[in-house]
């Protein structure tokens, strides 16, 4: 039978779901039935979860999917210390003893709230990303464009480097090798497998201090680390060579401007 016909079977039916979480190249699965199921060569384990429900709305706010688990769940756990990068989610429906199986719901994971025994992750719909503003462009005396990206064009790969834990205190990390002037890597960013990646607030020597920590930094993993950027003149043009793409006006007079009240001479 199809899965619409067991939807409207008030004796044959037997619902479950499967949750398939991905980090990365990391997938962790469960399934909120009492047995274990195969779908898609993977292998959904039986978990205690409690999900609000599936609904639609034109508010952002109540779109959100919130699934509750214990505080020890694999997935929760990649939130402890701070958001650890993109993490997707796609749930599937399904009754047991039949191969018919829906994609129900697909989103991503904003946020994990941590109470007691049990931690809460809250989602939202893939779709709610075209909810939000798009970018604009501005005038202003910095480059106003992100390093790396579309407007700034510079190739990452091009100013990677590569080093080692070797010792960490907070959010401060010690590397080795360091072939790098002070300075070379604030406002750049390390990066972690294809997926964690956190920003460089200051290099001094061989100490880089970040904007947050992961469970994944510890002494004697290998991480990339990326150039940073002053967004001004001097770096774009000495130490990245990208001026025809510096997206700044530093030319923009200081003691004038529309906002002032100044009447136009």
């Amino acid at each position: 039978m199809t899965l619409s016909v067991f939807e409207k079977s008030i004796h044959d039916a037997r619902p479950l779901e499967l949750y398939e979480f991905s980090h990365g190249l990391q997938i962790f699965t469960y399934t909120s039935g009492d047995e274990v199921v195969s779908f898609q060569s993977r292998t959904y384990t039986p978990t205690a979860l409690i999900r609000s429900a599936i609904g639609s709305s034109t508010e952002v706010s109540k779109m959100k999917l919130e699934i509750e688990v214990t505080r020890d769940n694999d997935v929760a756990k990649l939130f402890i210390r701070s958001h650890p990068g993109p993490v997707k989610l796609t749930i599937y429906r399904m009754h047991r003893g039949d191969s018919d199986v829906v994609t129900q719901w697909i989103g991503r994971v904003v946020n994990v709230e941590f109470s007691g025994l049990t931690a809460k992750i809250t989602c939202e719909p893939i779709y709610t990303s075209l909810e939000r503003a798009g970018l604009r462009g501005m005038f202003q005396r910095l480059c106003r464009h992100a390093l790396y990206d579309s407007g700034c064009t510079l190739n990452a790969a091009a100013f990677r480097d590569t080093a080692t834990i070797v010792s960490m205190v907070g959010s401060a990390i010690t590397v080795v090798p360091m072939n790098r002037a002070s300075g070379w890597y604030t406002g750049g960013y390390i990066e972690m497998g294809d997926v964690e990646k956190k920003m460089i607030r200051d290099h001094t020597n061989d100490v880089l201090t970040l904007t947050g920590v992961t469970a994944s930094l510890k002494a004697g993993v290998t991480i990339n680390l990326y150039a940073g950027c002053a967004h001004d003149r001097n770096a774009c043009l000495n130490k990245f060579n990208n001026f025809d793409n510096y997206g700044g006006f530093e030319f923009i007079p200081n003691d004038m401007g529309p906002f002032k009240g100044d009447p136009i001479e």
